[in-house]
């Protein structure tokens, strides 16, 4: 029952598959959206596998693995 472990990708070759600047990654990233993504301490990963299915467009929460949801901000719109 050796399975390997799915390969992890870094923000800049997320963004690269997806089509989209870095910057565009992380800030799906902070507002939970985008695909789910992994912790190692600093680091951010993010599972092939999970790639793979955000681009087919299943619906995801991006909340990392073994960390705590941290409170999302709420996003007030403005009156015209």
């Amino acid at each position: 029952m050796n399975a390997k472990p799915d390969p992890l990708l870094t923000t800049a070759e997320v963004a690269k598959a997806l089509g989209v600047h870095p910057s565009t990654v992380s800030q799906w990233r902070h507002f939970g959206l985008g695909p789910k993504f992994v912790r190692d301490g600093r680091r951010v990963h993010y599972r092939t596998s999970d790639v793979a299915e955000y681009k087919r467009g299943k619906p995801s929460l991006a909340l990392p693995d073994r960390v705590h949801p941290i409170r999302r901000p709420i996003l007030k719109l403005r009156k015209p």
